[in-house]
């Protein structure tokens, strides 16, 4: 006996439809070398780095943990290095104030590096937004290194800022020696009081405490030097006891005691 036809059910045609479409798109992504979602962001840099995107590296890993490890640049800087999510974040900063200069993120290896037109996904991986950079930071693309025209990363460049720095000597009554200069001639001075000359000059006057200035507008590498030294103890006591502080930013920075000899204050912003 001849068994009855079967037809096929509409929705079972639509479904081998959809599934032979989703492989023929699957097999053109593959040929394309492409179609590579996006993980979801493994650093919140906005977050660890503030919105001007000025932090030292021990605030910077107070957001972010413990870093893995820590090495030394190119360029002889300290680095410290996190990862997460199979991302690679290397923080490089100055040794001395710790600030961090740059801020370099892996998101794919070699094989997968993407063209110019892929690249500002990349910065997904730090919760940025898809530009090249803003008012408080830039950013560099990372090649890979047997693909020079594609992309596994990008470096983050703080922008350059300008700082306030206060000076303060303080202590018994003396008549006192001081000496202050900042490395460039872009400092200018404000609110200074007994007696001293324009900042930048380096030259010693006599004062007596407290004393202090202002110095405006310094910018990023700058070298603070600040020097007391007692010419003459006025106290009827004998006694005597000085003390210097610089402040960058109301922050302090440098604080030195002395009963006698001289002090010495030397901080690069």
């Amino acid at each position: 006996m001849k068994r009855p036809q079967v037809l096929a059910r509409p929705w079972r045609r639509a479904s081998r439809r959809a599934a032979f479409a989703c492989c023929l798109a699957s097999a053109a992504c593959l040929l394309a070398g492409g179609c590579k979602r996006e993980p979801p962001p493994a650093f919140d840099l906005p977050g660890a780095m503030g919105a001007d995107f000025h932090a030292d590296i021990d605030a910077l890993a107070a957001r972010l943990g413990p870093p893995q490890s820590q090495g030394t640049s190119q360029n002889g800087l300290p680095t410290r290095v996190w990862q997460k999510d199979g991302a690679t974040l290397t923080a490089a900063y100055k040794p001395g104030s710790k600030r961090v200069l740059s801020l370099s993120v892996i998101v794919r290896a070699d094989a997968e590096a993407v063209s110019d037109e892929g690249k500002l996904k990349l910065l997904q991986a730090a919760t940025l937004p898809e530009n090249e950079g803003s008012g408080a930071y830039s950013v560099e693309w990372i090649e890979a290194r047997d693909r020079p025209t594609y992309d596994v990363g990008f470096r983050v460049i703080p922008a350059p800022r300008t700082h306030r720095v206060a000076l303060h000597v303080s202590g018994t009554n003396a008549l006192l020696s001081i000496t202050f200069q900042p490395s460039t001639t872009a400092a200018g001075s404000q609110g200074s009081q007994g007696g001293a000359p324009e900042a930048g000059s380096g030259a010693p006057f006599m004062t007596s405490p407290p004393w202090q200035t202002t110095l405006e507008a310094v910018p990023d590498d700058a070298r603070i030097v600040l020097q007391s030294r007692i010419f003459r103890n006025l106290d009827p006591s004998g006694l005597f006891s000085m003390r210097a502080q610089i402040e960058v930013d109301g922050k302090l920075v440098r604080d030195q005691e002395s009963k006698g000899p001289p002090l010495s204050l030397d901080y690069e912003l």
